[in-house]
């Protein structure tokens, strides 16, 4: 799992600089090029943390948010919010999120709501995450409600519109 959110972020870099910004760099205190495989790297946690910041950060801008979610990552942190043992690095997974569904629109939100141990992992940031975390995870939870509600009441309202009647004396 390290790896892959270390190769989502590599490869992030790589669509948003392109190749000749991207074929050699440093991250913290190791020196890698990254047209080589990283299956030499050595990803410890704090790489991973560290990746996770650097990928929210990019989220905020809309062109961040387009290379991330054509990497496939949005399934990824859903799927492992849980598994992050450091409470930094699931108050960055839970910005990324949250910045994917501000910049991503409703093709994010949609696939989210679909996503039934989402809202287990955001609800256990509200009460063991960071202040940040539980914040932000509050949002992501007011998205996702707001969103279900406008599909449910959108379906409860009949295909053929009602006749409005007009009290006249």
């Amino acid at each position: 799992m390290a790896k892959q959110i270390f190769h989502v972020f590599m490869w992030v870099d790589f669509e948003m600089h392109g190749t000749a910004r991207g074929t050699a760099a440093k991250f913290g205190s190791l020196d890698f090029d990254v047209t080589k495989s990283f299956n030499v790297l050595f990803i410890t946690p704090t790489i991973v943390t560290d990746s996770l910041a650097v990928l929210a950060t990019l989220a905020e801008k809309v062109d961040g948010t387009v290379a991330i979610l054509r990497r496939g990552a949005l399934q990824l942190l859903v799927r492992n919010l849980n598994t992050f043992t450091s409470r930094t690095a699931k108050e960055y997974c839970v910005s990324l999120l949250l910045a994917l569904c501000v910049n991503g629109g409703l093709d994010v939100v949609v696939r989210l709501v679909k996503n039934p141990c989402l809202m287990g992992s955001l609800y256990s940031q509200l009460s063991e995450g960071t202040t940040r975390a539980s914040k932000k995870a509050s949002a992501i939870i007011r998205i996702l409600h707001e969103f279900y509600e406008k599909r449910s009441s959108a379906s409860a309202t009949p295909v053929v519109p009602r006749e409005r009647f007009v009290h006249a004396w």
